[in-house]
């Protein structure tokens, strides 16, 4: 689904929907604002905010995720999605577990490479997870060439 000009409506998914996805979401909002796009988690806890790392390290690139509140996988939203990208094959198993219909849509955001969780971890380590996700969002949603 790599640069696919039918994909419309992308969902991100992790574990709480605090850390890895919603940095996800920012920065495909800010690279694609063409796209719909989401984010949601395998085990929320529904309204949290992302934690300050993340909205530090987003500031970083002048990304605000502060408004963010962390929701749980939908019905309705896989089902709408164009494709689902998830941080672990772990999250693969369970999206397309709950939602087997989704299957065909769901991948890891980077093949092969699960996206580790910087959760209650340092700075340093949340700017390497949020520097892997921007390369796989990069690669992921890059406009198709106009020509």
């Amino acid at each position: 689904m790599v640069n696919n000009p039918d994909v419309r409506h992308v969902v991100f998914v992790c574990s709480g929907n605090i850390c890895r996805s919603p940095m996800a979401e920012g920065i495909a909002a800010t690279l694609r604002p063409d796209l719909i796009v989401a984010s949601a988690a395998t085990h929320p806890i529904a309204g949290r905010a992302p934690t300050p790392e993340a909205q530090r390290v987003m500031g970083e690139l002048d990304i605000d995720i502060s408004g963010y509140r962390s929701t749980g996988l939908s019905h309705d939203r896989i089902m709408a999605s164009d494709a689902i990208y998830c941080m672990t094959a772990d999250h693969v198993a369970i999206v397309t577990r709950r939602f087997p219909d989704a299957a065909p849509k769901v991948e890891r955001l980077l093949p092969g490479v699960d996206i580790e969780d910087p959760y209650g971890s340092d700075l340093g380590a949340y700017r390497e997870v949020r520097d892997q996700i921007e390369v796989a969002v990069r690669r992921r949603l890059q406009p198709p060439d106009d020509g």
